[in-house]
Order: structure tokens, then C-alpha cells, then sequence
């Protein structure tokens, strides 16, 4: 199983989305390489770096706030299956999203993470393999 990448998730008002992007993209001296408004003035994803934020109306905040981390991985049906073996518990099952396929899972020690298989990978989110 091969995790490509782990991304640190930002949970941030949609209203201050703008400014934070800013200012990350400043501090990493990188552009957003991905960046998806899955509902217009509610939820947006922007990837920076190895930063994923989250802009988001509170609604849709209390409902991703215990996600602590987003990887991205080669193989997310692979992925599950180990997972499950080693004591994980799916929280949300697959999905089909714009970008490819997620899914939340918990793992034993408590961590929900978002895992997320991306259709078209960037090569810049490949620097992991875990065997």
C-alpha cells in the first residue's frame, strides 16, 4: 500500500479563505496547485504545499473539525482493505468527489483521516511510500 503524500488540514471561515491563501502562499513560495469550490460561498478546498485548507461556512466546519490530516494515496480501495485488517474503522465510505475518490477513516489510536485517491496526481504530492 503507498501513501504519496500527508497533508496538513486548516480549518478556516470561508470569509477569511482569501487572506489565508495569501498568506500561505507567501510564506511557502508556492501557488495553490489545486483548488476546488465544491459549493460556492460554503465550502472550498485549497491545496498549497503540504497544506490543505478548508474554507468553509460553520456548518460545514463542525462537520470536518476531527479530521486532522489528509493523505493522499495511489490506491484508496487497497488502502481501505489494509486499514480495515490492521484495525482501522471506515467513518465514511467511499466517495466519488471532483478530483477523484475519498473516503474517512478512523484508526486505531483515535486519528480520523481524510484519504484521498486523485485521478489525475500531481507529481509534486508524491514524496512518501510506506510499505
Amino acid at each position: 500500500m503507498q501513501v504519496l503524500n500527508i497533508l496538513v488540514r486548516l480549518h478556516v471561515s470561508i470569509k477569511d479563505l482569501g487572506q489565508t491563501v495569501a498568506f500561505y502562499e507567501t510564506l511557502l513560495g508556492q501557488q495553490a496547485r489545486l483548488n476546488v469550490i465544491v459549493i460556492p460561498n460554503e465550502f472550498q478546498v485549497v491545496q498549497i504545499a503540504n497544506m490543505l485548507l478548508i474554507g468553509a461556512t460553520e456548518s460545514f466546519l463542525s462537520m470536518v473539525k476531527d479530521i486532522q490530516a489528509c493523505y493522499l494515496v495511489e490506491d484508496i480501495k487497497e488502502i481501505a482493505t489494509n486499514l480495515v485488517k490492521m484495525g482501522a474503522t471506515i467513518q465514511v465510505p467511499l466517495t466519488k468527489i471532483t478530483t477523484g475518490s475519498y473516503m474517512i477513516i478512523e484508526h486505531p489510536d483515535g486519528m480520523k483521516v481524510e484519504y484521498v485517491e486523485h485521478t489525475n496526481k500531481n507529481p509534486l504530492d508524491t514524496m512518501l511510500k510506506i510499505i
